[in-house]
């Protein structure tokens, strides 16, 4: 039986988007749940703040790894029992958490979980940037702000009644097994794109694909993003309650309006940015989002604050999806997901690096650095995004993975080229 593909079967693309949603929530929801545990997981195990911090960047080495992996498993696997074996290990390691283990067995949960939100994000991804509709994946992934949003919620509602803290991994068990089932019906016979067309193999592909100045300019802004975003969002709370003066819950609640900010970002600009221009909307977005940290930087109002926390989330909202789909909208169809596992994965380590980084230059100075710091890092953000436009597709009267017949000695595609001893890949005379 032929596979379908959301070329060939139009009635499919609602339960994709559908289930690509629900992907994304379950990552958002997770990243945010660890975060807002450390108080009562230093409890229980009786460790510090940084010993518990630290179980988070087994978090984000598992996405990495995960990331890395996905696109060769895509391929061997198929999109549908990748994500199964994938959502299996999240679910596996929730299951090891909601026991309340000792705290290595803890970690080694928190490690599975990446490594399925980490392969949830990037085949959510890979399968949205198969759609030709401009704002679809800004919209798509508001949900992954949705989850960031409703998660501390439920966790300070589990605190106020006493609810143990292992009782929200069971939530997450619920969820990976409802995306299990679902995936079983949903992408039966279902592929990203039309393989008959595509008989090249993955370290063919990545021959094409790594290198070319396209990746790497869009990877390093998304990796310059996720730089910002996740230094803001993990040092936000520590900030305004050591230099705004806020207490009695106000931090956390500041951090759910950042997360609030950039969902509600992500649904009203996603139109206006796909309209105005991907790239020129991004930079646009940076240069207001320094005017806003700056802002933060003097302000020292509650309501001025939060105000302008909830505003830089909502100008951070769109730049995520924006990002992603700057950096793979140059590649043909068959080229699509290996440019996605490697652009996600490798701009992770901005992710587990950056708020590392900060944390030890506020010990060694004070989180008065905190707003410079993210102001330059938005900057220099801004100025790799401008350079994005490198990344356009190009309408090429040959592509070099159409021709599965023909195989031609000389083809182009929107990518640099590379000598390859493969007849399929040589360089263009």
């Amino acid at each position: 039986m032929k596979n379908t593909t959301i070329e060939n079967d139009k009635g499919k693309r609602y339960a994709v988007i559908a289930i690509t949603s629900y992907l994304l929530l379950i990552v958002g929801w997770t990243d945010a749940i660890f975060g807002s545990l450390i108080e009562p997981l230093e409890e229980w195990y009786d460790l510090t703040e940084r010993t518990i911090s630290l179980a988070f960047l087994f978090y984000v080495v598992g996405s990495i790894t995960s990331s890395y992996l996905s696109s060769i498993c895509i391929q061997k696997l198929g999109i549908r029992w990748f994500i199964i074996s994938m959502t299996t290990l999240y679910c596996a390691g929730a299951l090891i958490d909601a026991f309340k283990p000792i705290f290595p067995a803890y970690v080694f949960g928190v490690y599975l979980m990446g490594v399925g939100t980490g392969s949830m994000q990037t085949s959510a991804t890979a399968v949205l940037s198969h759609f030709e509709d401009g704002p679809l994946m800004t919209l798509v992934y508001s949900n992954m702000a949705l989850g960031s949003v409703i998660s501390p919620f439920i966790i300070g509602a589990f605190l106020q009644y006493d609810i143990g803290w292992h009782h929200n991994f069971w939530i997450l068990v619920g969820f990976a097994a409802i995306l299990i089932i679902s995936s079983w019906f949903i992408f039966k016979n279902f592929d990203t794109h039309d393989t008959e067309k595509d008989d090249y193999t993955l370290r063919e592909k990545l021959r094409i694909v790594l290198p070319s100045k396209k990746l790497w300019i869009g990877l390093l802004a998304e990796a310059g993003l996720l730089t910002t975003q996740d230094s803001f969002s993990q040092w936000i709370a520590p900030y305004v309650k050591d230099l705004k003066g806020l207490s009695n819950g106000q931090p956390q609640y500041t951090v759910a309006g950042f997360w609030g900010g950039l969902m509600v970002g992500r649904l009203l600009l996603a139109h206006g940015s796909a309209k105005i221009g991907k790239r020129r909307s991004s930079v646009t977005m940076y240069i207001i989002l320094c005017a806003l940290i700056a802002g933060l930087w003097k302000v020292n109002s509650l309501g001025g604050t939060v105000t302008l926390v909830i505003l830089i989330g909502f100008f951070f909202g769109p730049l995520m999806p924006n990002t992603l789909s700057i950096g793979v909208e140059c590649w043909s169809r068959e080229l699509k997901n290996a440019a996605t596992s490697i652009i996600m994965a490798t701009s992770l380590f901005g992710s587990l690096l950056a708020p590392f980084a900060l944390s030890q230059a506020a010990d060694e100075f004070s989180l008065k650095i905190f707003p410079p710091v993210l102001i330059v890092e938005c900057f220099i953000t801004a100025i790799i995004v401008s350079f994005t436009f490198v990344t356009r597709p190009i309408k090429e009267e040959e592509d070099i993975l159409n021709y599965k017949s023909t195989k031609p000695e000389s083809v182009r595609t929107s990518t640099d080229f590379v000598s390859d001893t493969s007849p399929k890949l040589k360089q263009p005379v």
